[in-house]
C-alpha cells in the first residue's frame, strides 16, 4: 500500500471511515442442489442473497440447509437465525442436520427490524473472533418498526402508522451493512413473501416484495421461487399416459428464477427437483438431478421405448472405478432407481459436474 494512503487510513483522518482493515475473506459454500451449484458458480459467498417466494414455497428450509453447509464447509462459522415469523422447529432444524450448540448456532426471536438490523451491524463491526458469519432473516415481512409497535400499544389497529417506515430503515441499514458484510467474509440471506401488484398502466399483475427498492440494490443476488405448476409434479410412474394412471406425486421441481446475479446470468431460471418425506438432510432429491443432468451432458440418451443408454465413455470410466452398471435400462423410473441404490454412482456423476463448475 501506498505510504501516504497508509498513514492516512491508519492515523489520519480517516481513521474511522473505512472498511480497510485485516484481510479481505471470501469463501463459496454449496446451496445442496449441484445445478444450482453450477449456476451460482460454486454456491453462495459473502454478500446479501434475497429469496422470495410465495407461502409453503420452501424458502426456509432452503435456507437452513444453506446453513447446514455453511457450517461444515466454512472454517470459524456461526449462523444468526432471526426467527421474526415464528416458523422454525427443533424438528425441522434436526431433520436438516444444523448443529444447533451454542459455539456453532444463535436464533434470535425478535419481529423488532431495529433489533434485527442492529445485531447484524455490531456484529459484522465488532467481531473479535473473526467468525464468518452466515445471518438469516425469516422474514422481512414479519418485521415491524419499534415506533409502530409502540403506535399499535397507544392507539390500537386504527392509529396511523408510518407509510413505508420499514423501506426507509431498510435503505439506511443497506447503505450501513452491504460493504461489511461482504469485506468481512459474512452472508446474509433475507427471505420475503411475494405480494402481487396490479400494473396500473398495462393491468398486469406482478410480483412485489418488502423492504422497498433499497434491498434490490444493496443485494449481490435475488432469486425469486416460482409458482407450482401442475406440469412441475413428478409422478410415482412418469412414463404413463394419464394422471390417473401416473400415481401419487413423489415430488416437485422447484424453479428459482434469478433477478440478479454476479456472473451476468440474471433472467436465467434453475429447476431443482425435490423429493417428498426426504430424510437425511433437506428435501433436495440428488439422485433425480444427476439424472436430468446426465441427460443434458449427454452422458445419459433417452431412445424409443422409454430405453436410456450410457455413452461408451462413460461405461469405460465407470468400469476403471470398478463400478459396473447395465449400458442400458428401460424406464427414467428404473434409472433414477439405479442412482438411488448405488451411492458410489450418484457421487462418481455428481463429482464429473462439479468439475465443470
Amino acid at each position: 500500500m501506498d505510504k501516504q494512503i497508509k498513514e492516512l487510513l491508519e492515523k489520519g483522518k480517516l481513521k474511522d471511515l473505512h472498511y480497510n482493515k485485516g484481510e479481505r475473506h471470501d469463501w463459496t459454500s454449496g446451496t445442496g442442489s449441484i445445478s444450482l451449484d453450477m449456476f451460482m458458480d460454486g454456491g453462495n459467498r459473502p454478500g446479501i442473497f434475497r429469496i422470495s417466494g410465495e407461502f409453503e414455497s420452501g424458502k426456509t428450509s432452503f435456507a437452513i440447509n444453506l446453513a447446514k453447509i455453511f457450517q461444515t464447509t466454512v472454517e470459524n462459522s456461526f449462523v444468526v437465525y432471526i426467527n421474526a415469523e415464528g416458523r422454525v422447529t427443533p424438528e425441522m432444524l434436526d431433520r436438516i442436520g444444523v448443529d444447533t450448540s451454542e459455539k456453532r448456532w444463535f436464533c434470535f426471536d425478535s419481529n423488532y427490524l431495529e433489533g434485527a438490523l442492529g445485531l447484524i451491524r455490531e456484529l459484522c463491526t465488532n467481531n473479535k473472533d473473526e467468525k464468518k458469519y452466515l445471518f438469516i432473516m425469516d422474514s422481512s415481512d414479519a418485521l415491524i418498526r419499534k415506533d409502530d409497535e409502540d403506535s399499535l400499544s397507544k392507539k390500537g389497529f386504527n392509529g396511523p402508522q408510518k407509510i413505508a417506515g420499514g423501506a426507509s430503515v431498510f435503505s439506511v441499514a443497506g447503505k450501513a451493512l452491504s460493504l461489511p458484510i461482504s469485506r468481512f467474509g459474512h452472508s446474509l440471506i433475507i427471505l420475503s413473501q411475494n405480494r402481487t401488484k396490479m400494473n396500473t398502466q398495462t393491468g398486469i399483475a406482478g410480483n412485489t416484495q418488502s423492504g422497498g427498492k433499497a434491498l434490490g440494490y444493496y443485494s449481490s443476488t435475488i432469486a425469486e421461487i416460482q409458482r407450482l405448476w401442475t406440469d412441475l409434479y413428478i409422478w410415482e410412474n412418469p412414463s404413463a399416459g394419464t394422471i390417473k394412471e401416473k400415481g401419487k406425486k413423489i415430488g416437485h421441481y422447484c424453479v428459482m428464477r434469478f433477478t440478479k446475479t454476479r456472473n451476468e446470468k440474471t433472467g436465467q431460471e434453475v429447476a431443482i427437483p425435490i423429493k417428498y418425506d426426504k430424510v437425511n438432510g433437506a428435501h433436495i432429491w440428488k439422485e433425480r438431478e444427476v439424472y436430468d443432468l446426465a441427460i443434458a451432458w449427454e452422458f445419459l440418451s433417452v431412445k424409443g421405448a422409454g430405453w436410456h443408454e450410457f455413452s461408451d465413455d462413460v461405461i469405460e470410466e465407470l468400469k476403471s472405478k470398478k463400478i459396473e452398471i447395465p449400458q442400458k435400462i428401460q424406464g427414467e423410473k428404473k434409472v433414477v432407481e439405479l442412482f438411488e441404490q448405488d451411492p458410489k454412482l450418484t457421487e462418481f456423476f455428481e463429482k464429473k459436474f462439479r468439475s465443470l463448475i
